[in-house]
């Protein structure tokens, strides 16, 4: 039996954490809490395998994830975020991209982004939106061990055995001077600096991410770096790197 404590400001969102668990004949909910005060001392007494805990949380204390990985180390925890995974990756690409400036409220969506509630110190992230059978395969997940997120965050986190990442799909033909601009998309380079970094012409790489685009059936820079992250077609970094 697995015990497990559930940390959300908003109680209706708890209970429906607690009503799926509460289906799980190995996971126990030795408690509910609504604040990150109540959080530390739940976790204190109870020392449960799994803290499932809102992103709000975090937000409204960021402090707590630090303080419960020193004090706690035995509870894995499994972030409840607000966004889907690739919303995540968008949010890490866009704030590599030259020239992009995110909104303030973009900029603080990005903190309770899977990446960085993972490096914080949480062992994985669920959306919200998620599927009941999501969130107990995040938590038996981390139980294991793992990094419970979607296949792209974890190869991006040093992750790239785990059981639950992408496989590459069967490609169209693809060049490696193709594979060199698709990489570099991928870090948030404009042309101007792809162009720089391989030797080419502005037009030459214009060409080649016409034709790769063609090729993969994507419209927009931003969906071929989402094809090539996810397809781990290139080294997952999605910060723009120097020139």
């Amino acid at each position: 039996m697995y015990d497990v404590v559930v940390a959300a400001a908003n109680a209706l969102m708890r209970r429906g954490v607690v009503s799926v668990l509460e289906g799980e004949r190995d996971l126990r909910v030795l408690a509910e809490v609504g604040s990150p005060a109540e959080v530390m001392s739940a976790v204190a007494r109870h020392e449960p395998d799994v803290l499932v805990l809102d992103a709000g949380m975090r937000k409204e204390d960021d402090t707590l994830l630090p303080a419960l990985r020193q004090e706690f180390s035995g509870t894995a925890i499994l972030i409840l975020v607000d966004h889907s995974y690739d919303d995540c990756l968008v949010r890490h690409f866009l704030e590599g991209t030259d020239g992009v400036r995110l909104s303030d409220e973009a900029a603080d969506r990005l903190q309770d982004c899977c990446v960085s509630a993972l490096r914080g110190s949480a062992r994985g992230c669920v959306p919200k939106s998620a599927a009941p059978d999501d969130l107990v395969r995040a938590i038996r997940t981390v139980l294991g061990g793992e990094i419970a997120a979607g296949p792209w965050i974890e190869a991006l986190l040093g992750q790239a055995g785990s059981p639950h990442g992408a496989h590459v799909e069967a490609l169209p033909q693809i060049s490696g001077r193709e594979f060199e601009v698709i990489e570099l998309v991928a870090r948030g380079h404009s042309n101007k600096r792809i162009a720089k970094r391989l030797g080419l012409s502005e037009q030459t790489v214009k060409n080649h991410l016409t034709h790769v685009m063609q090729k993969l059936q994507v419209d927009s820079r931003l969906e071929l770096a989402l094809y090539a992250l996810r397809r781990r077609l290139v080294p997952l970094a999605v910060k723009s790197d120097e020139a």
